[in-house]
C-alpha cells in the first residue's frame, strides 16, 4: 500500500493537483471558467452580431452588404430624379403641375378666341378676394406688355400667334407676340422675351372674355374684351339720351344691327328675349363709355344654337332706363 499524494491506498491527485476533484480544467487552466462563445480564454476575440472575430452588421443590419440604403431606407429604392422617397416633386412644377414639365400636357388654343378680332372695353375692379360685384369700373387706360393704352385691339391665330395694337396718345403701337391657355383659365401672351399671365375666363352669355390679376394695391383687376365687330362705337357725337333703335333689316334672315345710344358712362345690357320672357342671347353688357354702338344678332341663343322664326323682344336696360323693341326673324 502506498501513497501516491492523496493518502495510503489512494489514487494519485488529478491534473489539477486536487484529489478531491474540487478544481477542474475546463479550457481556459485549473480553477479558471471555461473558454467563451468565442472559444478565448482573454475575450480577445468577441461576436459582434456578424460572427466572432467579424465586424459589425452594417447600418442596414447585414453582415454581407446585400441590403443598402439608397437614401429612402433599408431596403427602398432610390428616389426618382426631381423627386422625394414620398413621390413629391422637388424641383419646379410647369403650368400644369408637372414636376419639370414643358407646359405642353394642359396647353390650348380655344377656338371661341380665334373667331376674329377682340376690343377692350372696360376694366372692372374687385377686391382680394377676386370675386362677386366689382367695386369699380373704368373705359381704361388699359395695358399690353408694359405699355399704357388708350385702346386695345387683338387677334389670336390658331398657331399661337397674335397680332395687336396699342392705341396710344401719340400712334398706334402694332405689337405681335404669340399666346396660349393653361387649365383653360390662365392665358399667357409673350411679346419679346417678356411673358405675362393672367387668370383667363369667358363668358358663353355675351361671348366676351375677362383676363384678371391682382394689383400692387392688393385688389383684382379685370379687363374685357367684347369681339370689335359686334361691338362698333361711333367715335363722332356724344348722345344727349340713352336710346334703341329698330333693328335692320326687320323682318330678318340670318342676321340684323340694332344700334343704342349711352349717353352717360354707365353699366348696360342689351339682351334679346322670346315672347314668354326668356333670356335668349346677351347682345352687350358691362361699363361702356358714351357713344353711338351698334351691335349685330346672327339669330342664335346662349349656346349657339340656331333660334327658330317668330318674334322676339330686345330690352336695353341701364340703372334709369329700360327701352325694348321687337323684331321678327323669317327662316
Amino acid at each position: 500500500v502506498v501513497d501516491l499524494g492523496c493518502g495510503c491506498g489512494e489514487e494519485a491527485p488529478d491534473d489539477c493537483g486536487t484529489c478531491d476533484g474540487s478544481v477542474v480544467d475546463l479550457g481556459c487552466g485549473c480553477g479558471e471558467e471555461a473558454p467563451d462563445d468565442c472559444g478565448t480564454c482573454d475575450g480577445s476575440i468577441v461576436d459582434l452580431g456578424c460572427g466572432c472575430g467579424e465586424v459589425a452588421p452594417d447600418d442596414c443590419g447585414t453582415c454581407d452588404g446585400s441590403i443598402v440604403d439608397l437614401g429612402c431606407g433599408c431596403g427602398e429604392e432610390a428616389a426618382e430624379e426631381n423627386f422625394d422617397c414620398n413621390g413629391n416633386c422637388i424641383a419646379d412644377l410647369d403650368y400644369c403641375g408637372e414636376c419639370v414639365g414643358d407646359n405642353s400636357s394642359c396647353s390650348s388654343y380655344p377656338a371661341e378666341l380665334t373667331v376674329e378680332g377682340w376690343s377692350a372695353v372696360s376694366v372692372n375692379q374687385y377686391d382680394e378676394t377676386c370675386s362677386g360685384e366689382s367695386t369699380d369700373s373704368t373705359s381704361g387706360p388699359f395695358e399690353l406688355s408694359g405699355q399704357a393704352c388708350e385702346s386695345i385691339t387683338i387677334t389670336f391665330n390658331p398657331d399661337g400667334s397674335f397680332n395687336a395694337e396699342c392705341e396710344t396718345s401719340v400712334i398706334p403701337v402694332p405689337v405681335p407676340g404669340s399666346w396660349v391657355v393653361y387649365n383653360n383659365d390662365m392665358i399667357c401672351l409673350t411679346v419679346g422675351n417678356d411673358e405675362d399671365c393672367a387668370t383667363y375666363s369667358y363668358s358663353t352669355t355675351d361671348g366676351s372674355f375677362g383676363l384678371s390679376g391682382f394689383g400692387d394695391d392688393g385688389n383684382c383687376y379685370e379687363t374685357v374684351f367684347q369681339l370689335t365687330s359686334t361691338l362698333a362705337i361711333d367715335e363722332f357725337g356724344i348722345p344727349t339720351d340713352f336710346s334703341v333703335y329698330q333693328n335692320y333689316p326687320n323682318p330678318f334672315n340670318p342676321s340684323t344691327t340694332i344700334e343704342f345710344d349711352v349717353a352717360t358712362p354707365a353699366n348696360i345690357s342689351l339682351v334679346v328675349y322670346d315672347l314668354t320672357g326668356k333670356e335668349v342671347y346677351s347682345l352687350a353688357s358691362g361699363y361702356h363709355v358714351p357713344g353711338q354702338y351698334s351691335v349685330v344678332w346672327n339669330a342664335i341663343d346662349s349656346n349657339g344654337e340656331q333660334v327658330s322664326s317668330g318674334m322676339y323682344i330686345y330690352q336695353l336696360r341701364t340703372s334709369d332706363a329700360v327701352l325694348t323693341k321687337k323684331l321678327v326673324l323669317l327662316r
